[in-house]
């Protein structure tokens, strides 16, 4: 069974368009992980939005995405 990609057909406009994370979301996220989070991995990154906000609060985050447009805009 093929796997469809089709969100790399709109990579740019998704990352234009489509707002980011609130910078207010970390503090829970982090808290329901239990406790300070160090490093992480992000499955299906996309454009990198939510991979920005965790990496702009010091997480080092490894993140993989399978379409190649979306990952050449998340570089």
């Amino acid at each position: 069974m093929a796997r469809a990609l089709t969100s790399g057909a709109v990579a740019e406009a998704c990352e234009r368009y489509r707002p980011g994370y609130p910078e207010e979301l970390f503090d829970p996220v982090t808290a329901y992980a239990g406790g300070p989070v160090r490093r992480a991995s992000e499955i299906g990154a996309g454009t990198g939005k939510a991979t920005r906000l965790f990496a702009g609060n010091g997480v080092a985050v490894t993140a993989t995405e399978p379409d190649a447009a979306m990952l050449a805009v998340d570089r």
